[in-house]
């Protein structure tokens, strides 16, 4: 990471969304040198005046947001071993503007809890600054996204939040890819790359633009997967349930089958009109009253084999 160029980057940031976005993915690219991009971002924020101070701190809110909703809280743990003295800063010679948009950017912190339960609490102790219940602009929420209720928050899966967040970075890099492409059309122009007169910085930062566009489209490739598997153990596990729904129907069926069977055959004698007769009045019978009747019989033939067993074992007993 080049010190001086990202000093020169933090000299120039104002309070728009465009100018802190850029800034936060030029930081994020290098991410893995997390502690000297804080350390800069820090000494920085000491020498700036109050409106400076507040596009730093807006920037530090987009860096932790956006890599914390990648699954990466190392920006966020180092910004926040500086944030109480920055906050105090603020707080002590901002006027109301700014006093407003520090509550509503710690009310967002808080509510999304993005240093746990109590973090925000502790930055604000001594500080006589209390949280904003009022909505957020874009820059306090991150991205451009709106926070949603509490109550979808926690019904959401963790998967399920991190795709939402790559998916708006996704779209928000290729626009920003695009756009960058237009301003130095001349300069990424192959003829020009290939003669060797490419601006080095603008193919530099293009090529960055891109890679960092990529990762975050492999990430979400991985969440995607994820929740193909759990769509494939979900179907599976229906798809089981249904076929033993179907064996206990098959069963059932099978089993009134029997009984209706044995009904037959119980009253199946031809030299016994009183069967006859029955047969005659079961063949009159609906398909309901048959099988009413049928429930009925075994139902007192049950009846009776357990009492028979019954007295069967009262007489063992005695003997």
């Amino acid at each position: 990471m080049d010190r001086e160029l990202l000093k020169a980057k933090l000299r120039k940031i104002d309070t728009s969304i465009k100018s802190i976005e850029s800034t936060s993915s030029w930081c994020k690219f290098y991410k893995s040198e997390y502690k000297s991009v804080v350390g800069v971002w820090h000494n920085e924020f000491r020498a700036a005046n109050v409106q400076r101070k507040l596009a730093l701190l807006y920037l530090c809110n987009d860096i932790m947001q956006k890599t914390r909703a990648e699954g990466n809280v190392d920006y966020v743990k180092e910004f926040y071993d500086k944030l109480p003295s920055v906050i105090k800063e603020l707080a002590k010679g901002g006027d109301d503007k700014t006093l407003g948009a520090i509550r509503r950017l710690l009310s967002v912190w808080d509510e999304r809890k993005i240093f746990g339960k109590s973090g925000v609490v502790r930055l604000i102790q001594g500080t006589g600054i209390s949280l904003e219940t009022t909505p957020v602009d874009a820059r306090a929420q991150g991205g451009g996204a709106s926070p949603s209720p509490k109550r979808r928050e926690e019904a959401e899966s963790e998967d399920l939040m991190q795709l939402r967040g790559l998916v708006t970075e996704t779209q928000r890099d290729s626009r920003h890819i695009k756009s960058f492409e237009r301003q130095n059309r001349e300069e990424l122009s192959t003829s020009v790359i290939v003669s060797g007169r490419a601006n080095q910085e603008v193919l530099t930062e293009f090529k960055r633009m891109v890679f960092e566009s990529i990762q975050k489209e492999k990430k979400m490739m991985d969440v995607l997967e994820k929740w193909k598997s759990k769509i494939e153990s979900s179907i599976s596990s229906k798809e089981t349930r249904i076929m033993q729904i179907k064996k206990e129907e098959l069963a059932e069926l099978s089993a009134r089958r029997k009984r209706k069977e044995e009904l037959r055959n119980a009253f199946r004698a031809d030299d016994n009109p009183s069967a006859q007769d029955l047969l005659k009045n079961l063949s009159a019978m609906s398909e309901e009253q048959r099988q009413e009747l049928a429930n009925k019989v075994y139902v007192a033939a049950t009846a009776q084999q357990d009492a028979g067993n019954s007295a069967k074992r009262s007489r063992t007993g005695q003997n």
